[in-house]
């Protein structure tokens, strides 16, 4: 779906639709060694079939996190699966940079709330300790585990009321206010 460059003013980086240029970055950060063991097996020709389709007709939102001063695309994020006033947010991939990767989480947090959207998840493997551990330490409305398929996931949920805390805290964090 088509939308426009989302960004809090005090931010280093921002969110901009992702393009049929893009392609080829997210396929090398979703197959990378470290990345890879925690995202769906993604081989060339199932990543381009899957980004043609997305392209034309996707009802998701799908976009590039973009360097501010530099426009230097350093990873991707997605808000997908909306509907009933919940929606999922992942497919997040940002190549070894904490500060896009937490502005981001933010970025694309508010941008599924002003779609009316009242609940935000997010469903992380359980072996992904890093991402698992990051969400065990904001404050998230809840946090539960799933199995299912034979694997295991940890769901991390936001609510529209609790989204202001929740940024208050990262932000603080960051040391942006």
């Amino acid at each position: 779906m088509n939308s426009t460059v989302h960004t809090g003013s005090e931010f280093k980086y921002c969110l901009r639709n992702v393009t049929e240029e893009d392609s080829d970055y997210i396929f090398e950060l979703r197959t990378d060694s470290h990345n890879a063991k925690f995202i769906n097996d993604t081989r060339r020709d199932v990543h381009d079939s899957w980004m043609k389709k997305y392209l034309s007709e996707s009802q998701d939102y799908y976009f590039a996190i973009v360097g501010k001063n530099n426009g230097e695309t350093t990873g991707f994020v997605s808000l997908y699966n909306i509907g009933n006033q919940a929606a999922e947010w992942g497919r997040w991939v940002v190549d070894k940079n904490p500060i896009a990767a937490i502005e981001s989480l933010i970025l694309i947090h508010d941008f599924g709330f002003k779609l009316g959207v009242k609940r935000i998840y997010s469903k992380t493997k359980s072996d992904n300790l890093k991402v698992v551990g990051l969400h065990r330490n904001l404050p998230y409305s809840s946090i539960t585990e799933l199995e299912e398929d034979s694997s295991n996931f940890v769901i991390s949920t936001i609510l529209s009321e609790d989204f202001p805390n929740f940024t208050k805290v990262i932000m603080k964090r960051l040391r942006y206010n």
